[in-house]
């Protein structure tokens, strides 16, 4: 489990890059359903932590402005692996259920293809 925790480390930089989509709570879970369940692919679920106070803030803004468009923002993090940022609202996604931990809590969702890692 250490290893896979630090073979990440490579597919998220400190700075998350710029917007690349946003899709639909309804297609965001087909797409990644349909990925999974062709074989080729797989996904990595990472729950974000608590942040400072002034970061909260602002965190909690961004991500209702998505939550209150019905969208989870995508960000291309290489040319074979995404990054959804899954918020609160969204957690209850069924290509999910047997990741999440908490639905109160936001989730880095890194589709990669299989081996990457």
């Amino acid at each position: 489990e250490g290893q896979k925790k630090l073979a990440i480390d490579r597919f998220i930089s400190e700075k998350i890059p710029k917007e690349s989509g946003r899709s639909k709570f309804e297609e965001f879970d087909r797409f990644i359903a349909g990925k999974l369940a062709g074989g080729r692919w797989m996904i990595a679920v990472l729950r974000l932590v608590d942040i400072h106070d002034e970061d909260a803030v602002a965190y909690k803004a961004f991500y209702k402005r998505y939550e209150e468009q019905g969208r989870i923002p995508l960000f291309k993090i290489g040319s074979d692996c995404k990054l959804f940022l899954v918020t609160p609202k969204f957690t209850r996604a069924r290509c999910l259920g047997g990741y999440i931990s908490s639905y109160t809590a936001s989730y880095a969702v890194i589709l990669m293809r299989a081996g990457t890692i």
